[in-house]
Parts: C-alpha cells; sequence; structure tokens
C-alpha cells in the first residue's frame, strides 16, 4: 500500500491510533475520526486515498493537543482528549455513539500531555500551568496534584518501574541554566501510596463530621420532643382556663334568715367541657406532630447537605505535592537537560527526552540511570 493522504479542513495537533480507527485532534477543537482498516480497497468511498470518515466530536472550543485511549475499562474503550481549552473531555468508544461522558476540569492553562498508569488506574495530565494532575479512571475524580515548577510539555509512563517522567520547559533563569528541572522522573508508587494515606485521613475526618451531625441530629430530637410535651401541656392548661373562664356565673340562691338550720350556701365548683378540650387537643396534637415531620425534613436535608459539602471537601479532594515534596518522590537522579525538553518516551528501562535539536538516551541499570 503506498502513501495514504487524507484532509480534516484544519490544522491537526495530535492524533492517537486505536486498532483500525484513528482519532486526529485539530486546531479548531474538532476531533476526526478515521478508518484505516481495508485502505487498499479502491472501491470504497474515502476521504483522500485510503482513509474512510466516520464521525467528527464536537466539545472542545480550542484546539486539541493530546490525545490518549484506555482500553483497561470494563465497561469498554475510552478515548481522552486533552485541549487548550484546559478541559479534558472523556468520549465513550465502545458503543460506536462517540458520546462525551465526562468533563474533567482543574488545569488553569493548556493541556499539553496525557498517560495512563494502568496499575493505580490513573489518567496524568499535564498542563502549561506547572502541575502534573491525576485523575481516577473510574470516575474522574481529581487523586493528584504535582506541583512540578516548570511547564509540562509531554509525559510518559515506564510501566516496568512505576516511574512517570516528566517533560517541561524552564520557567526561571536558574533552572535554565541548570536544567534542574526540565526532565523529571516521578516514583508512581510511592506517589500511590501516599495518596492512600492522604485519602484514608481524609476518610476519618468524614467520618467524624458524619458522627458529629448524627449526635447533633440526636441532640436536636431530644429538644424538639421536650419542647413538644412542654407546648401541650401548656396548651392543655389554656384551654382548661378558658374553659372555666368563659362558664356564667350563677346567683346564690336567697337564704332564708328565719330559718336557723338551713345549712349555708357552698357553690359547686365549674367543671370544664373535656370533650371539647379533647377534640382541641387532638388538633393541636395533630398540627405538633405535622411541624415536628417538616422540621425533620429539613434537619435530613441539612445533614445530607453538609454531607455532600463534607464529601466533597475531604473524600473528593486531591493530594497537592509542592514542588519540594515532588523532589522527594524522584528515586532516580535524571541528566541535566539545559533546553526544553518537548517530548519524552519511556520504553522498559530505556528513557528518550527529545529537545530542539537533540535526543538523549538514558538506560536505568540497577537502579542508576547511564547515558
Amino acid at each position: 500500500m503506498g502513501l495514504q493522504v487524507f484532509t480534516a479542513g484544519t490544522p491537526l495537533r495530535s492524533c492517537v491510533a486505536n486498532g483500525d480507527l484513528l482519532y486526529c485532534g485539530g486546531s479548531n477543537g474538532n476531533i476526526f475520526v478515521f478508518s484505516i482498516s481495508g485502505a487498499e480497497d479502491s472501491k470504497r468511498e474515502d476521504t483522500g486515498a485510503g482513509f474512510q470518515a466516520l464521525a467528527t466530536l464536537l466539545g472542545h472550543y480550542e484546539a486539541v493537543s493530546c490525545m490518549v485511549v484506555d482500553s483497561s475499562s470494563g465497561s469498554g474503550a475510552s478515548l481522552f482528549s486533552g485541549s487548550y481549552d484546559n478541559t479534558i473531555r472523556q468520549w465513550e468508544l465502545a458503543s460506536g455513539s462517540y458520546e462525551c461522558v465526562r468533563i474533567l476540569k482543574g488545569h488553569l492553562d493548556a493541556i499539553k500531555c496525557l498517560e495512563i498508569d494502568r496499575r493505580a488506574g490513573w489518567l496524568c495530565s499535564g498542563s502549561r500551568d506547572q502541575t502534573v494532575r491525576c485523575w481516577k479512571l473510574e470516575d474522574g475524580t481529581p487523586a493528584a496534584v504535582l506541583e512540578v515548577g516548570a511547564m509540562v510539555n509531554s509525559l510518559a509512563v515506564m510501566h516496568s518501574r512505576r516511574l512517570l517522567f516528566v517533560g517541561c520547559s524552564p520557567v526561571t533563569q536558574d533552572d535554565a541554566v541548570t536544567g534542574t528541572h526540565t526532565l523529571l522522573g516521578v516514583d508512581l508508587k510511592g506517589l500511590a501510596k501516599a495518596y492512600e494515606h492522604f485519602h484514608a485521613h481524609c476518610q476519618q475526618q468524614y467520618e467524624s463530621r458524619r458522627l458529629r451531625l448524627d449526635v447533633n441530629a440526636v441532640r436536636r430530637a431530644k429538644k424538639s420532643g421536650v419542647a413538644h410535651r412542654k407546648a401541650l401541656q401548656d396548651h392543655h392548661q389554656r384551654l382548661v382556663a378558658d374553659q372555666l373562664a368563659a362558664q356564667p356565673q350563677r346567683p346564690p340562691p336567697e337564704v332564708n334568715e328565719a330559718d336557723p338550720e338551713e345549712e349555708p350556701y357552698e357553690p359547686e365548683a365549674p367543671q370544664p367541657d373535656m370533650t371539647f378540650v379533647e377534640e382541641q387537643m387532638a388538633l393541636v396534637q395533630a398540627e405538633l406532630e405535622e411541624q415536628s415531620r417538616l422540621m425533620k425534613e429539613l434537619n435530613q436535608a441539612d445533614t445530607q447537605a453538609k454531607l455532600s459539602k463534607y464529601a466533597t471537601e475531604l473524600l473528593q479532594q486531591p493530594l497537592i505535592l509542592r514542588r519540594t515534596e515532588v523532589a522527594k518522590l524522584q528515586p532516580i537522579k535524571l541528566a541535566p537537560q539545559l533546553a526544553s525538553v518537548l517530548s519524552v518516551a519511556a520504553d522498559d528501562d530505556v528513557i528518550y527526552s527529545a529537545t530542539a535539536d537533540a535526543v538523549t538516551k538514558q538506560s536505568l541499570h540497577n537502579g542508576v540511570l547511564r547515558l
């Protein structure tokens, strides 16, 4: 088969192949899907010569700078695309619908590169905002943020040794002279362990706050029950007093002063209408129970809102590592690059780093990198 040419109508900034499909990211934010199987069959209706256009994925509004395919998910393959609009989009590939199922936000500048650590189940993204972010593949929640202190151009994972290599452009004069922050090697295993400890601590804080909310809810319920009973007692006393006050006063009978044996008059104590009192108390009881029910629902809604807030603040917050802390996760010393590292690639025990005018190969033997 000869050279195959296709046109997309816009400059292409990135591409990735998965099986017989080719995904190309355009400068206009569109992702073009081409089939490359049977490209030599001239009877097919092709775009250019040999590529069949299948779909165009719309969503990004700036250039698509990087893409990576994840085939490890049990629900099927997914395409992740990074863009100059500072977002990452996840596209479903299994059904052929190419639906955008998730948008990952957090970077503050253009996203330049994506890589996948399948052991940890993380998607790693590098950006010009001088950070590398790790996202959980299962739900897209952020796991870790590495502040590397330099604009990130490229990422590469050495799966055999669980190392993440980061190629950067220096942002300070010292970095440009020494080349100390242009090529980094991060221990992914150590990073995953640090995240586990961090997540366990956040889980403890969440459970502590949830227990505190439960205790406060019990206290409110007891206080509400006491107030309920006190309100019933007060209302019963008021009803009885009102009934007694409303009864007419009977005039005393005439006294026969000539009859000395006649007993002195003693007025009868007034009796309230207890049937009326019980009817009114039943209405008050029903009203108070309805108020208690509404208050309980409001308290439950408030508790759920606070739990949701705590879950966002604690369970979904990423582990943030400053530049000095990232340095502690670098188990090997890499040869300094005195120019911006534009691209990195890793294969078994070999790491390649490319600058504008050279490609450097470093081999890892017994934990030591050699040129």
